[in-house]
């Protein structure tokens, strides 16, 4: 069903993120159009390829909070600063890694789409990057996305950012374990469900990349779980003003549910 709305101030934002829209009896709706390409005109202009520099930018513009310390993602753990070349970074001996949300060897796609972490577009992109400690990032890998039934395999944080493995540790709140459909799958925590969601979403309709079907289910169910909250919408804000392009996903998250397949 189309979404529509009496709000005028709906039909300037679909028109500010590039969508054409149409006034009906009863408000505003999207016209007939493949809103996933309009979508995709639309957020097209980066072309940053240096994942290093990227990186940097991360830990400087994008990630550092108002206290000096970067949150990472996957276990809600803040970490400090230190410098290097007159460059801010986390702290070497606590172990953060940046994670690529779209694994750069993802598998659940075929190998064409795969790409290079360091020297294409898509692996410099910020919005799908976020600061994730060491262990629990390479846990992850290039799992898929998925939502698991019980806490068996929660993953817990040393404070070197490693995996602990003998008991103890700090929970993460995110699991790795073999879901209903017997995969492998990885779930990140409550709180950052959504902000996976919106990065999957923006890099499938960004770089044309399919979504497995099973995940894209996970995570639409995750767009709902877990809105858009004020720390998405600055982070969205300080993206664009590197890389010139916004996720839209994050501005209206109702765009998802005009997208049939991903």
């Amino acid at each position: 069903m189309p979404l529509t709305t009496n709000l005028e101030s709906k039909a300037n934002s679909w028109t500010a993120l590039g969508l054409t829209v149409l006034l009906i009896a009863g408000g505003w709706t999207l016209a007939d159009q493949d809103v996933a390409w309009e979508l995709h005109e639309s957020i097209s202009q980066n072309t940053t390829a240096s994942f290093d520099k990227a990186k940097e930018r991360l830990y400087n513009e994008v990630d550092l909070e108002t206290d000096g310390t970067y949150r990472c993602v996957y276990s809600d753990t803040r970490v400090g600063t230190q410098g290097d070349e007159g460059q801010l970074k986390p702290i070497t001996a606590e172990g953060v890694q940046v994670e690529h949300t779209w694994a750069c060897k993802a598998k659940w796609i075929d190998k064409s789409y795969h790409f290079d972490r360091n020297t294409t577009v898509e692996g410099a992109d910020l919005h799908h990057l976020f600061p994730a400690r060491q262990g629990i990032n390479g846990s992850r890998g290039s799992l898929p996305f998925g939502e698991l039934t019980d806490d068996d395999r929660q993953l817990f944080v040393d404070t070197d950012g490693s995996l602990e493995k003998t008991g103890g540790g700090i929970p993460s709140g995110s699991y790795r374990d073999v879901d209903v459909n017997g995969t492998t799958v990885f779930e990140p925590r409550d709180d950052h469900k959504g902000n996976v969601a919106r990065a999957m979403f923006y890099m499938s309709v960004r770089y044309w990349m399919p979504l497995e079907k099973n995940m894209e289910e996970v995570l639409r169910d995750w767009n709902d779980l877990d809105d858009v909250d004020a720390a998405e919408l600055v982070r969205n804000t300080r993206i664009e003003a590197i890389q010139g392009n916004r996720n839209p996903f994050i501005d209206d998250p109702d765009l998802i549910d005009q997208i049939l397949d991903f």
